[in-house]
């Protein structure tokens, strides 16, 4: 008889104690909020770019097992992976919006466009025979990191 009531108040107090927790039997928190940051400067055409997602619970404790999934409002502005890696495509402004269980968070991002550092013209060499010879250069316009810039 002693066993039997020992074991049933050890019972009811780790259903207290799981019940007062807010994690329900499996002591796993659900995610209620996301706080999204962009880490890196502001974004220029042609960049890549991570967002964090910081998920927590009711308590404000963190989630760090939450799957997070992560979608773009305009695509042809900006692309995000699976993993927060954002793709910018064109200059503009759009939302990433990152989710997790229930929890849901919104974060605008704007892209400015490439700024021209550098023209180059092809072909590099060239040989003119004269009077009547013309030659035609392309020039090639890059930003900062080297990228060829369109339009």
């Amino acid at each position: 008889m002693r066993t039997f009531r020992l074991s049933f108040l050890v019972v009811c107090a780790l259903a207290t104690l799981t019940a007062c927790s807010g994690e329900g039997f499996s002591g796993i928190s659900e995610p209620s909020r996301i706080e999204l940051s962009l880490l890196g400067p502001a974004p220029v055409v042609g960049d890549t770019i991570r967002v964090a997602a910081s998920v927590t619970d009711d308590r404000g404790r963190p989630v760090p097992s939450a799957a997070v999934s992560w979608t773009s409002a305009n695509s042809s502005i900006l692309t995000i992976s699976s993993s927060g890696l954002i793709t910018t495509l064109a200059a503009g402004g759009t939302t990433v919006r990152a989710t997790a269980g229930t929890a849901l968070a919104e974060l605008f991002v704007q892209v400015a466009p490439a700024i021209p550092a550098s023209i180059v013209f092809t072909p590099d060499t060239a040989t003119v025979f004269a009077p009547a010879g013309t030659l035609q250069l392309r020039p090639l316009v890059k930003d900062a990191s080297g990228r060829t810039l369109n339009n």
